[in-house]
């Protein structure tokens, strides 16, 4: 299913950026990408949920090829090592807990 093409990404509308949900409003604090001139915090479906990531705005295409609302299955690959591979396209990355 390699598919190189990209999108803008279908969360944040290629900003790169997402309204705070009122779940996480507790942990403003604690939330390194909080902006609180426009009370959002970083996309974490183009970027963002990678380690050390940062959002782009852009997406791979799913196989049906419209933009990817990833959908992350886990794998643990080593001790504290996890990779994260998308159902829906070929996105994936890799999160060392360091545990």
């Amino acid at each position: 299913m390699k598919n190189n093409s990209s999108a803008i990404c279908p969360l944040c509308n290629g900003t790169t950026r997402i309204a705070l949900q009122e779940y996480l409003r507790g942990y403003i604090k604690v939330l390194s990408t909080y902006d609180a001139n426009t009370d959002t915090i970083m996309c974490k479906n183009c970027g963002g949920q990678e380690m050390y990531g940062v959002a782009t705005g852009r997406v791979n295409l799913n196989r049906y090829g419209e933009p990817c609302l990833h959908r992350y299955k886990v794998y643990r690959i080593g001790q504290c090592l996890h990779r994260n591979k998308c159902l829906d396209c070929d996105s994936q990355f890799d999160i060392d807990s360091s545990d």
